[in-house]
């Protein structure tokens, strides 16, 4: 996935395609932000599909939290109004 975002930065690029200073870039966030929604707006559609154990587990360095503990959105105080909506469908 990092390969993905670093492809996208340097199509963009000026100081979003250097590592080193593309968060301070007001297109850096917003693509993140994009990437954050889709992820979310899946896991609402895709509820019924688990994920590996092996991916669950692994630790995202170097924050030292798994995969597990950042799926559920509640618990990372943000959401989306528009999963709410998605939720409803059948």
């Amino acid at each position: 996935m990092q390969h993905v975002s670093r492809d996208f930065r340097s199509w963009v690029g000026g100081d979003v395609s250097d590592d080193d200073v593309a968060a301070y870039g007001p297109i850096f966030w917003l693509h993140h932000t994009n990437l954050a929604a889709s992820g979310a707006h899946w896991q609402v559609v895709h509820s019924a599909v688990s994920m590996p154990e092996f991916i669950l587990s692994a630790t995202l360095e170097p924050f030292a939290v798994s995969v597990r503990d950042v799926l559920q959105m509640d618990k990372l105080a943000y959401s989306y109004d528009d999963c709410l909506f998605l939720k409803t469908q059948p």
